[in-house]
């Protein structure tokens, strides 16, 4: 057993899609079980929202995700930030606009990120399902 993991699950939730069939334009929202969260992301004329328990966020621009950032704010005050860089703007595309994706830590060299499991992304190029009368 590691110390400081949370064995029931993770103390929060980060989920993500597209906004719509056709939309590059992403949506992310998190739920934290244990503490707050806050998302920050780059945009013009925002700045980063006060922490909280649960939030959500459209319109927001796969190329903003480069220098993006989750960061879980512990019940004690200590804060762990986790990049999401990893989000490109191939792994966005890939994102299916009829469901969420749950992004999952992932840590790599000491650096925490939140990972799109290739499992759950499109495939690229995917057929659009079409509905026959």
């Amino acid at each position: 057993m590691a110390y400081g993991l949370v064995i029931e699950g993770e103390p929060f939730n980060v989920f993500a899609r597209r906004e719509g069939a056709g939309s590059e334009a992403l949506v992310l929202k998190f739920e934290c079980k244990d503490g707050m969260g806050i998302l920050g992301i780059r945009k013009a004329g925002r700045s980063d929202p006060p922490p909280s328990t649960a939030y959500e966020e459209s319109d927001i621009e796969p190329g903003s995700l480069r220098a993006g950032r989750f960061v879980h704010v512990l019940g004690s005050g200590q804060r762990q930030s986790y990049a999401l860089s990893r989000i490109s703007t191939e792994v966005a595309a890939r994102l299916p606009a009829d469901r969420w994706v749950e992004l999952r830590p992932h840590t790599e060299y000491g650096f925490r990120y939140l990972v799109a499991p290739d499992e759950q992304l499109d495939t690229v190029g995917q057929p659009a399902a079409v509905a026959v009368a």
